[in-house]
């Protein structure tokens, strides 16, 4: 499979800086997006929290970076996750990433959130945000977009995050 996001013949993604050296890209993104979820964190997008404004979120982490910032990704992916000591998830497949994505966010607003237990918010919030998490609807970014997406929605609803938690176990949150 050729991947139209990287460079031909390396693995770097293509980038709005022309950077073909891996490492130098990955400190270019941290730089920018770390500035871009602070800022998210600080003044959430206001949407209907359907795909599109999913979608908006990732534009406004990446935009700077990627031409292609907000936009579904459009091959099947593998990729392999650290966390689960190199294995991959089985991600959506690209031409199911919307209709999977609608059909979650919309269970997702369903779930009667106000007249619902703590334990039971909590347990739906995890859900949620692993469930999109699984769809995996970006080339790249899809951690980052999705935790800042599931806690901007979960505060809308007036409940708080224990941000603290996040540091603890998703890299990129250290950063805000």
């Amino acid at each position: 499979m050729i991947d139209p996001y990287v460079y031909p013949g390396t693995l770097v993604l293509r980038n709005n800086f022309g950077v073909r050296d891996k490492t130098q890209l990955d400190k270019i993104e941290s730089d920018y997006t770390s500035l871009s979820l602070r800022n998210l964190t600080q003044n959430p997008i206001p949407g209907n929290w359907d795909f599109t404004h999913l979608c908006e979120y990732h534009k406004a982490i990446f935009k700077d970076v990627y031409d292609w910032a907000g936009i579904a990704r459009t091959i099947d992916m593998f990729k392999e996750e650290r966390v689960l000591g190199g294995l991959s998830i089985d991600y959506t497949p690209a031409e199911d990433i919307q209709r999977e994505a609608h059909k979650h966010l919309d269970a997702v607003k369903a779930f009667n959130w106000s007249q619902s237990k703590s334990d039971d918010r909590t347990e739906a919030f995890s859900d949620f945000l692993a469930k999109l998490w699984k769809i995996h609807p970006f080339r790249e970014g899809n951690t980052r977009t999705t935790v800042t997406y599931c806690c901007a929605f979960y505060e809308s609803m007036g409940y708080h995050i224990n941000h603290e938690l996040f540091e603890k176990t998703v890299p990129m949150y250290v950063m805000l």
